[in-house]
């Protein structure tokens, strides 16, 4: 069972019965198998100082403290049965027909999807309990926005040698990720980021949502999409299509695995994966607009309503889909809609102001729609869970990551979001 997970010794990729060059037979007596050292995983992390650590330096090293929880699910899922019980699918049959009824998102004149105050609780929970989504207005100001825009460009520049943020003939050289809108895997630490992580507001959206302010917050990636109309290369100002994004229906997904109910633990510590089955706990993840994401500027896609037809569609369509199509079930858990499934048609754009907070429920099919504008669509990811949550640990627990106490204050309830003090 997954409750008594561990790696297992596996036999060693020579066997003794094989066969050595010039067609002799190969003698461990004769032919010492090499030694070779493994070194500690969680040594390849170098070590920070909150002080005396550049910017660059605590990314990089959280960068890394990423990969190492990576490969430590891959190697536990590669011990024993752990991914066969891992990938065993739930009976889904009591779920019902797949019955999707389209739901349009109510919109403002100008196309943005309606949003609510952080202290209208009630009003967030039924829009995102319908929809499955919910837009939570204002909770970073303006100023806020630019420091923010300032270092999300800050932070991509420190990535790619030469891409200079004023001159657009730099862009064509571009972090890892493009195709997607995101920055590469870097989790951002710079003040501005970490002090939205712990703002007032933004912790009220998440915990109208969850029903509880027991919450803890994880370092996340930024998103940045290049302009691909009006962009003024050099002298000439054209269109850039190259520079456009994967088309939104094309990659339409769940961050959940729809046969078990697994969500994604992607960047966070997982401590239970076995726990991490079921559909009854509420995940979540959200985005930060720092910029308009207007209905032309690339942004989130998503079928409205979905979330309440995942296990019927996993029922529906559990026999065409195999196994092999979940990426990275020990960690990710993603699944793309198969082509040609009929949810694809019911996509839509949902743009949100600069300043809202966009939450939505992971049993949500999403993705991200291109940006077709002049403007660059610039978003923080925010990730939030229940303090008390058996699974989802945050992943980086140490003050020294943040940046130096004479740049940024943690606040009472900021030092119980990343972590450092206990709700109790």
């Amino acid at each position: 069972g997954l409750e008594r997970w561990s790696p297992e010794p596996r036999p060693s990729p020579i066997s003794s019965r094989g066969r050595a060059g010039m067609g002799q037979p190969w003698s461990s007596r004769r032919h010492a198998a090499p030694s070779i050292a493994v070194p500690d995983l969680a040594s390849c992390v170098p070590p920070i100082d909150r002080d005396a650590s550049t910017l660059a330096e605590k990314e990089a090293a959280l960068e890394m403290q990423f990969f190492v929880e990576t490969c430590r699910l891959k190697e536990l899922a590669a011990g024993g049965n752990v991914l066969a019980e891992l990938l065993r699918r739930e009976d889904n049959s009591l779920a019902g027909p797949l019955c999707y009824e389209p739901l349009p998102l109510p919109v403002d004149d100008e196309g943005f999807v309606r949003s609510f105050p952080a202290q209208d609780a009630e009003g967030i929970r039924d829009f995102f309990s319908r929809y499955g989504l919910v837009v939570v207005e204002g909770v970073i100001s303006d100023e806020a926005c630019h420091r923010s825009v300032d270092e999300v460009w800050a932070h991509a520049e420190r990535q790619v040698s030469g891409l200079v943020r004023e001159d657009p003939s730099t862009w064509d050289k571009w972090p890892g990720l493009a195709k997607l809108g995101i920055l590469g895997n870097s989790f951002l630490l710079s003040r501005q980021l970490c002090e939205n992580r712990q703002e007032a507001a933004v912790h009220g959206a998440f915990a109208a949502v969850f029903g509880t302010e027991r919450l803890v917050v994880n370092i996340g990636r930024a998103s940045m999409m290049r302009p691909t109309r009006g962009v003024k290369d050099g002298v000439e100002v054209g269109e850039k299509p190259e520079w456009r994004t994967v088309e939104g229906a094309e990659w339409l997904h769940w961050d959940v695995n729809p046969f078990t109910g697994a969500a994604s633990t992607f960047s966070w510590r997982a401590e239970d994966l076995a726990a991490n089955r079921g559909y009854d706990r509420l995940r979540v993840q959200a985005i930060l607009a720092l910029s308009d994401c207007g209905p032309c500027d690339g942004g989130f896609f998503c079928v409205p309503g979905s979330h309440r037809v995942l296990r019927s569609w996993a029922h529906a369509r559990g026999p065409d889909v195999d196994d092999s199509a979940i990426v990275n079930p020990e960690s990710a858990v993603q699944l793309r809609l198969p082509d040609g499934d009929p949810l694809k048609a019911h996509g839509q754009k949902v743009p949100v102001r600069r300043g809202s907070l966009l939450i939505w429920d992971a049993h949500l099919a999403h993705c991200n729609f291109p940006n077709d504008s002049s403007r660059p669509r610039i978003v923080q990811y925010v990730q939030m869970a229940r303090a008390d949550d058996p699974v989802m640990r945050p992943l980086c627990t140490s003050e020294a990551y943040l940046p130096p106490p004479g740049d940024f204050t943690l606040t009472e309830l900021g030092r119980k979001l990343y972590g450092l003090a206990p709700w109790s």
